[in-house]
């Protein structure tokens, strides 16, 4: 596999694989309160991608001339982040994860146009440089984080002869910059292409790589086992598979791609695209069940019960409309379009985030302009209130024995309030967080 269209064609793939992630609540409202969120003097667009469990929303501005300037937004207040080389004329970056800690993850580009990968902190906006002293190639990104501040992406290798191919990296303050490789052993051009998208608190990393066929497959990495394929189903093998996502339990999600590859140039655009979870890296592949309307879809975010959200689309359709939506077990796909009250003129495409409370940002069009929103639940969950009386007190906590002692079964929310600790199951540390919530503790 060689020449500058098999390298173009194979980066199209990393980059679409990276863009559909970019990448956590544990009960779902049936609607959602809409904030749009504009873009200030001087940009024309807005999107998001990633928002922390205190509504703080991450993504990109653009302006008249096309250029992306990565952003945070906070209740109401916009900060635009700052660039690595803010004189460059390449001006583009964008953020596409936040932990709750303030650390931002995305790329910024330096003055000869190549995009950087970089962490910023939300209180100061200022890039740390990831790339510079530890890649060797021109072009990096950051893609996902975790809460210990470990951060995955994709990073251009120089190779001779062929230029250059790109290998998923992990990164910490403690152990550097370490090249994850790829799940091609025959030693030719590096292994090909591989790019981290998603690392859960465990440091398990999902993301897609080529094998010794030179075909892009799921892979989950380890620190004790390197970088192991994930199980693909045999009836899409032609396809090009990827993993996008993974929780703190284990929980894979990913997605088949069928597509001609010049016009992953935009991600969706005529891709025939199918959404598959996996229970754990030792399971077989599950399909999402798609609306007939919505038959393509990709999976952008998970949280720590399984509720996960995407876009999805008909790549059949000559101009394709796209709508965000939530999956979980028990509900299965919903519009998220069909669980808001707003106005007709704004439609929810992309999901890109859901934090522990339920809130999801995205991007949406309003009267056929890109904005960023963020969903807040209308009817949250309250906290401890396992009887679902809309109080907290001692009747929840005898509930909440009763149901583990198997003699009274909570209902499904009031397991969703019971469940303090969010580890999705009740037990006796929820009760002692519910005692310590009644108590003021």
């Amino acid at each position: 596999m060689t020449g500058r269209i098999q390298m173009k064609t194979a980066l199209a793939i990393i980059i679409s694989f990276a863009l559909i992630t970019a990448i956590t609540a544990s009960a779902i409202s049936d609607e959602y309160e809409v904030t749009i969120i504009d873009p200030p003097q001087g940009y024309e667009m807005s999107s998001a991608f990633g928002l922390n469990t205190l509504g703080q929303v991450v993504g990109a501005m653009i302006d008249s001339n096309g250029n992306y300037y990565a952003f945070a937004w906070d209740n109401g207040t916009i900060t635009i982040l700052d660039s690595i080389d803010p004189a460059s004329a390449f001006y583009d970056s964008g953020s596409w994860r936040i932990t709750d800690d303030g650390k931002i993850t995305g790329y910024s580009s330096n003055n000869e146009g190549n995009p950087h990968a970089v962490i910023w902190d939300i209180a100061t906006g200022t890039p740390i440089d990831l790339h510079t002293g530890n890649v060797e190639g021109n072009i990096s990104t950051t893609i996902g984080i975790n809460s210990n501040g470990q951060v995955v992406g994709a990073a251009e290798i120089p190779v001779p002869f062929v230029e250059s191919v790109f290998h998923a990296f992990i990164y910490d303050n403690t152990n550097g910059f370490q090249d994850l490789g790829t799940m091609n052993t025959s030693g030719y051009i590096e292994g090909g292409y591989s790019a981290a998208v998603s690392v859960n608190s465990s440091g398990e990393v999902v993301g897609v790589a080529q094998n010794n066929s030179w075909n892009f497959r799921p892979f989950i990495y380890t620190s004790s086992e390197g970088m192991i394929p994930l199980s693909i189903d045999p009836a899409l093998s032609s396809g090009e598979w990827g993993a996008t996502i993974i929780n703190d339990n284990g929980l894979i999600g990913g997605v088949a791609l069928f597509a001609d590859i010049d016009s992953l140039s935009y991600p969706w655009i005529g891709t025939e695209a199918f959404p598959y979870i996996w229970n754990d890296s030792a399971s077989s592949p599950v399909a999402i069940t798609m609306p007939a309307l919505f038959p393509n879809g990709v999976l952008c975010a998970v949280n720590n019960s399984g509720s996960m959200v995407g876009s999805m689309w008909n790549a059949n359709e000559e101009e394709p409309l796209f709508h965000a939506f939530i999956y979980d077990s028990s509900n299965g796909l919903r519009d998220l379009n069909d669980l808001v009250t707003t106005d007709s003129d704004v439609v929810l495409q992309f999901a890109g985030d859901i934090n522990e409370k339920g809130e999801i940002a995205g991007y949406a069009l309003q009267n056929g302009i890109m904005r960023a929103f963020l969903l807040t639940v209308s009817n949250p969950e309250l906290e401890g209130d396992a009887n679902m009386d809309g109080v907290v007190n001692i009747l929840d906590i005898a509930a909440c024995i009763n149901h583990i002692t198997g003699m009274v079964d909570l209902s499904e929310k009031g397991i969703q309030n019971a469940d303090m600790n969010r580890d999705s199951t009740v037990d006796i540390l929820d009760v002692i967080a519910a005692i310590n919530l009644i108590l003021g503790m």
